[in-house]
Parts: C-alpha cells; structure tokens; sequence
C-alpha cells in the first residue's frame, strides 16, 4: 500500500499538469473565438451596409454562426472542452484512490498493532 500511495502522488501530479494546459488551452481558443466571432460581426455589418440593408442582430448572428472560421473554431472548442472534463474526472477519481489507500493503509496498521 506505502508504494501505491507513493505512486499514486506521481500519477496525480502528472494528470494535474495535463489538465492544467487543457483548461490553458480553453481559454487561449474562446479568446481567438471571440476574436472570430467580433470579425464576423464587423464583416456582416459592412456587407449589409454595402447592400443597403439594415444590420439586425438577428442577420449579424446569422452571418456570424455560418462564419466557417467560427464553426471550426467551435467545434475545436468543444472538443478541448471533453478533453478538459475527462482530465477533470480523472484527478476526482485519483483522488477518491488516494483516500482509499490512505484508508487502507490506516486499517492495515491498526490490525497490525492489534495483533502485537
């Protein structure tokens, strides 16, 4: 059990750092998508500028969400998005076995001093 708990800090530690530049990932993408999606905002309100339309929001968020750029960037996001949670659920369940071990541990030395 000694050896499991030792392991168990470097398998966590290693998951932590993962998740950590997932969740750094995140961000930097809904920076860009916003960016993206701020561009397509100004390009759909010059288009119907040029074509003598008015620009509703409801035309803006329409150009916006058939904006190619800002699909992909979407779908990349939901993508490091899963990657971030799965990271997530995996330091939970790293850390429910650490508490078993450290319970384990407990019960092995307090059989350990009741048969001495």
């Amino acid at each position: 059990i000694e050896g499991e708990l030792l392991k168990q800090a470097q398998i966590y530690s290693y998951y932590a750092g993962l998740y950590e530049h997932a969740k750094k990932d995140c961000e930097f993408l809904k920076i860009e998508l916003i960016q993206c999606q701020a561009a397509a905002k100004i390009r759909a309100r010059k288009e119907c500028e040029d074509k003598g339309m008015k620009a509703t929001v409801a035309v803006v968020d329409t150009f916006v969400s058939s904006d190619e750029s800002c699909t992909e960037m979407t779908r990349q996001l939901a993508i490091l998005n899963e990657k971030e949670g799965l990271l997530k659920g995996l330091l939970n369940s790293l850390s429910q076995r650490k508490d078993c071990l450290i319970q384990l541990s407990s019960n092995q030395r307090n059989e350990m001093q009741m048969h001495s």
